[in-house]
């Protein structure tokens, strides 16, 4: 059987303070919310009042490219440089099938095969800017995963393991700290690093260890089983660099999360049925914040593309703020306030175009563009009156997904 090998490109860009970095480990370490202008009355969510866009404050714009992360004056250079990033897949656009006329029929049905392998490399980079402090950091997360259908679910739908084969991290942080690893050559002085064996130590801790999704009919992920593995991997290694630091940060390993993070890259719940072009379903997609909310995507899917053998469909949507149901997680989800966000119409875009034989992913991208607004509980004045501190973040991400046929 033919193995075949997917480049998925997850770019995420956006732009900010160091606890917006928390729940990927990059800042370096469980911490208090960070220091902010001030404190504020009320909750501390009043957004600000110069736009939406993260041009709107005047600033210089964050480059939301690959490869657009700018070196520091004087930034370490001993850990690697994540800055020169030319070597990063390139991220096209691209439409995959034939394009379609208003009122043509497109079957979105897949029909999954037990024993079928796929190889994926994953880029999820990121990058933040602060509005009050204009403090800017970006990341890229590199993985080599692997899927493997394991079995099919009468009435559709499947199962599916992934299990991450390697890893690397890049990291440019907003006071110039900067490290490339990866772990198909691991680089010691990284890993004895504080701040950077924070950031990777845990990560490392997944690898080899694999999950299994339960795909419903729709496509999307309904159950993740052996997500213990992963949870209590992370765990001891946060426990062994920082005791009591799984306490204080939210993992990112929840049955939750995982589901809503694979689901948009490559699990995406869209298929079942027909749909006319020209029509609509609505289709939600849901990311994690670890801040006491999710980031919710919800919009009209449409089908764009057609040609027997592939179909491409595309989502349109705004991204809000849904408050996440259920206890706090952590300490520092415990002093979070509320958490806003706020963006243009249609400032999130997806596709994503599937192969019907063999079923599978060929091709998605995901761009958006948003800003997040979390109040932190600081403490109290002398009158007993709770104190808020509001982090202002301008976020952008943009994610590529390709399949390239491989021995």
């Amino acid at each position: 059987m033919k193995s075949l090998t997917v480049r998925v490109v997850l770019v995420v860009v956006a732009v900010a303070g160091a606890a917006a970095l928390s729940w990927y480990g990059l800042s370096g370490g469980p911490a208090a919310p960070p220091p902010v202008p001030g404190a504020a009355d009320g909750d501390g969510a009043t957004p600000p009042s110069d736009g939406a866009g993260p041009a709107a404050d005047g600033g210089e714009a964050f480059d939301p490219n690959v490869g657009g992360i700018r070196k520091p004056v004087g930034a370490p250079a001993d850990l690697g440089s994540a800055a020169e990033l030319g070597d990063a897949p390139a991220m096209p656009t691209r439409d995959f099938g034939t394009p379609l006329g208003k009122g043509a029929q497109v079957p979105l049905e897949l029909h999954f095969v037990p024993g079928t392998t796929s190889h994926y490399r994953i880029v999820n980079a990121i990058s933040q800017r602060d509005r009050n402090t204009g403090q800017a950091g970006a990341q890229r997360f590199f993985a080599d995963v692997t899927t493997d259908v394991e079995g099919v679910h009468e009435g559709g739908g499947a199962s599916i393991r992934l299990t991450i084969d390697a890893l690397r991290v890049q990291a440019l942080y907003p006071n110039g700290f900067q490290f490339d690893f990866d772990s198909r050559a691991p680089n010691q002085q990284i890993l004895d690093h504080e701040q950077a064996g924070f950031a990777v130590k845990p990560l490392l801790a997944v690898i080899g260890k694999a999950v299994e999704f339960d795909l419903a009919p729709n496509g999307g992920p309904f159950a993740v089983r052996g997500l213990e593995d992963w949870r209590d991997a992370w765990f001891d290694v946060v426990e062994l660099l920082q005791p009591g630091g799984a306490r204080r940060i939210t993992t990112p390993y929840s049955d939750d999360t995982v589901r809503m993070e694979w689901s948009e890259q490559l699990f995406p719940p869209v298929l079942g049925g027909a749909l006319e072009v020209g029509a609509e379903r609505r289709v939600q997609i849901l990311r994690d914040t670890l801040l006491k909310a999710y980031i919710d995507c919800s919009g009209p899917l449409r089908v764009t593309h057609d040609d027997g053998s592939v179909f491409r469909v595309e989502l349109k949507a705004t991204p809000k703020a849904l408050p996440r149901p259920g206890t706090t997680r952590s300490e520092q989800e415990q002093a979070v306030a509320k958490v806003h966000v706020q963006a243009d119409a249609d400032a999130y875009h997806a596709a994503w175009a599937f192969r019907r034989d063999p079923a599978r992913l060929e091709y998605a991208e995901v761009d958006a563009k948003y800003q997040q607004w979390v109040s932190w509980e600081i403490g109290r004045d002398e009158g007993g009156k709770t104190q808020y501190a509001p982090v202002f973040v301008d976020v952008e991400r943009a994610t590529r997904v390709e399949l390239d046929e491989r021995e």
